[in-house]
């Protein structure tokens, strides 16, 4: 290397979180937590963005380690046949007395729904592949909390239904609309909420961005009104969502 030329950062994992976040679906997820999540840490990559990591000091990392990473943050949980007092009397002697007490890190706030907004985001393709057919719509929502078990449940067999197999009505009406290769759906459940992310992967026969948005939006509300109005609850449909619920 010539002594003149700027630093270049070559670390395994850096390079391999750098080839991770490539992935079309983890461009995708990521920009859809920022958009969901603005008021909560879970607008944020956990295990730091590769873009920004190289800016990360050694002396904001250990600040960051000494915040958090800190007994006053941890839940510690006995199980099983122990003696109690030796128990705990072991876990001050070699761990909590080694450590002074502070205030521990704030809970993490649940995110109220936010005003609906739209974002574009480019991604890398590869030289032999070309832009046609390209585009990935992503939809999301915020939908309950992680711990309302049975609305969580009612989602999953609502997805079910929508999406599930080839056949399901709206993952059928979009193919057949020439809006999408696919249809897939993910729900992502987070401590203080869960969201239901529905992918359109491919974008059929358009290649224009606002094309396929365009279109997969106009035929939403149709779809689901015609979708609730023939859905009940002896549809044979709903009775195999329910067997296979996730």
């Amino acid at each position: 290397r010539d002594p003149e030329d700027a630093p270049a950062y070559k670390g395994v994992v850096h390079s391999e979180m750098k080839g991770s976040f490539s992935s079309v679906d983890t461009v995708l997820v990521n920009e859809l937590n920022r958009l969901l999540y603005p008021d909560n840490c879970y607008q944020y990559i956990s295990g730091g963005d590769p873009e920004c990591i190289t800016d990360l000091t050694y002396e904001q990392f250990l600040e960051t380690h000494r915040k958090y990473y800190h007994p006053s943050n941890s839940r510690i949980i006995l199980d099983g046949s122990v003696d109690i007092d030796e128990m705990l009397a072991f876990i001050d002697n070699e761990y909590l007395s080694k450590y002074d007490r502070i205030d521990p890190a704030p809970p993490i706030r649940l995110q109220e729904p936010v005003k609906a907004s739209s974002s574009v985001i480019p991604y890398e393709v590869g030289e032999d592949e070309g832009q046609e057919n390209m585009v990935h719509v992503a939809l999301a929502k915020i939908i309950s909390r992680y711990d309302d078990l049975q609305q969580n449940a009612a989602w999953s067999v609502l997805s079910q239904i929508l999406v599930g197999t080839n056949e399901s009505p709206f993952k059928k009406a979009v193919i057949d609309a020439g809006l999408g290769q696919d249809v897939e759906q993910h729900r992502i459940v987070k401590h203080m909420g869960g969201d239901k992310i529905v992918l359109l992967d491919g974008a059929g026969s358009a290649s224009r961005n606002n094309n396929v948005t365009d279109g997969f939006m106009s035929m939403i509300p149709g779809l689901f009104a015609n979708i609730m109005g023939n859905t009940g609850k002896t549809d044979p449909n709903l009775i195999a969502a329910l067997a296979n619920g996730r």
